[in-house]
């Protein structure tokens, strides 16, 4: 039975759009508490509450954070094709720099690109904005965790982001968007096998797959796994929002692109 708690986790989903699965399992305990409802799995509250938010188009999905492996959740619209709540509430031009920022991460090969190569794309917009606000727009995509960025200044999509945009990803980049072939999930950030290019591993999939192998081969030619397997300690904790800001602050504008060649231009 749809209850008050569930009213009470939407709201909060509403007002913060992802949080991280400790968070949702505290969250979920004290809406029930609250409001006197017995305590059920996370995931069957989460599945009434999805039966109720289909009917406004929105859905709240889960997904690991490709970059460290930790499972988050996320209020996402399922009616849009593209960029759904950013064009909400976002101005037009910070709304046109994030796709060309989601076009350089996709259309790389490891899924990142440096700060300083999403920032020099405030030259190439159609709707012109500064360098200051490029920055300030940044940091906010990273802040609302639409962005991940990391201490060398490597930006990627977060899972939200990645959940939010999965359909207008895989129509807009098809030659680039794979599917994991651990979990099948979307992989935007990962290792794609160096001879048959036909198998793409999360980080934490690869992991998972290679740990117990003394000499890692690629599932499908069989080929060795040149990749370096990932050692993520199980779980790893995710660096809440802003904690990685300075590496957009700091990011010299004027310095060389240091991001891995396009393998094709942004669309316009």
């Amino acid at each position: 039975m749809y209850t008050d708690a569930h009213r009470l986790v939407v709201q909060a989903f509403l007002t913060r759009g992802v949080m991280d699965s400790k968070d949702m399992n505290d969250l979920v305990k004290q809406a029930c508490e609250r409001c006197g409802v017995e305590l059920s799995p996370v995931e069957r509250f989460i599945h009434l509450v999805n039966t109720r938010l289909q009917k406004m188009s929105m859905e709240i999905r889960r997904k690991r954070e490709e970059t460290s492996g930790v499972e988050v959740y996320a209020l996402v619209q399922t009616s849009e094709s593209e960029v759904g709540k950013l064009a909400t509430d976002y101005h037009p031009k910070e709304l046109e720099l994030f796709k060309e920022i989601v076009s350089l991460i996709v259309t790389s090969e490891d899924g990142e690109a440096s700060s300083t190569d999403c920032l020099n794309l405030a030259d190439t917009l159609n709707r012109k904005i500064s360098k200051d606000d490029a920055q300030n727009a940044m940091r906010r995509f990273v802040q609302e965790r639409w962005l991940h960025i990391d201490e060398e200044g490597m930006v990627s999509l977060a899972a939200r982001g990645i959940m939010e945009l999965q359909m207008f990803l895989r129509e807009t980049y098809p030659d680039d968007i794979m599917s994991c072939y651990l979990c099948q999930d979307i992989a935007v950030k990962g290792h794609v096998c160096s001879d048959c290019s036909q198998v793409k591993l999360h980080l934490f999939c690869a992991q998972r797959l290679f740990q117990s192998q003394p000499n890692p081969k690629c599932p499908s030619c069989e080929n060795p796994w040149r990749h370096d397997i990932p050692h993520m300690n199980g779980v790893a904790t995710v660096a809440r929002a802003g904690s990685n800001e300075t590496a957009l602050v700091e990011a010299d504008v004027a310095r060389p692109s240091t991001s891995r060649q396009r393998k094709r231009t942004a669309p316009r």
